[in-house]
């Protein structure tokens, strides 16, 4: 009797214009959400991790980024996600997470629990993109924000002021999206929930 591979439910960790424009002199801040990610990949108890970034070679800008895929292709599935314009669906080019479901099923993982970080926290990460936290979401899954791995350059304000109105933009989208149920605003990486051996579990 034909008995079909069983894929082994992960997080898939999104990574949305990650390591930041470096024109916005913003070193500090680039640094303190590349060090949480680095805390999320090195030291959290997360196994069961699928990764999703932007093309690498489509930015050119992603270096540092580079180099830490390298250090954990033995660990962890990471995905780079095709350009934008490429046409690898020509049904709807930009069903980006159709596409993140079938390259992980393809290793052999089910997306189930989704973390989202990155750069323009109120659009990008938020809403703006086919695959950002309201389109996880709205598809069932269970969706986690990250402040401490998050920025954003189109937000007026200088400083921790600039980031205190992102925080509450966000925070106001949220509640009129009707998904408030399904998304999480993290703050510290020990909070976050992550699949591990097929179950939900709670941060230490």
């Amino acid at each position: 009797m034909y008995h079909p591979h069983r894929l082994k439910p992960a997080t898939g960790v999104i990574l949305i214009d990650f390591e930041g424009n470096q024109l916005l002199g913003e070193k500090e801040l680039n640094d303190l959400r590349f060090s949480k990610l680095k805390e999320l990949i090195f030291e959290h108890p997360i196994k069961d991790m699928v990764i999703l970034s932007e093309d690498f070679q489509e930015s050119g800008t992603h270096t540092r980024m580079m180099e830490l895929k390298d250090e954990v292709k033995d660990r962890y599935c990471w995905l780079e996600l095709p350009d934008k314009w490429a046409d690898y669906d020509k049904d709807n080019p930009l069903n980006s997470i159709t596409w993140i479901k079938k390259e992980a099923k393809k290793a052999g993982w089910e997306i189930k629990n989704v973390i989202l970080a990155g750069q323009n926290l109120s659009g990008c990460v938020w809403k703006t993109l086919d695959y950002s936290a309201l389109r996880w979401a709205e598809q069932g899954h269970n969706v986690q924000i990250v402040l401490s791995m998050c920025g954003d350059y189109e937000t007026a304000g200088v400083g921790p002021e600039k980031y205190m109105k992102s925080f509450a933009l966000l925070y106001q989208k949220i509640k009129k999206s009707g998904q408030w149920a399904m998304i999480d605003i993290i703050s510290d990486i020990k909070e976050i929930k992550y699949m591990d051996d097929g179950e939900l579990k709670c941060g230490e």
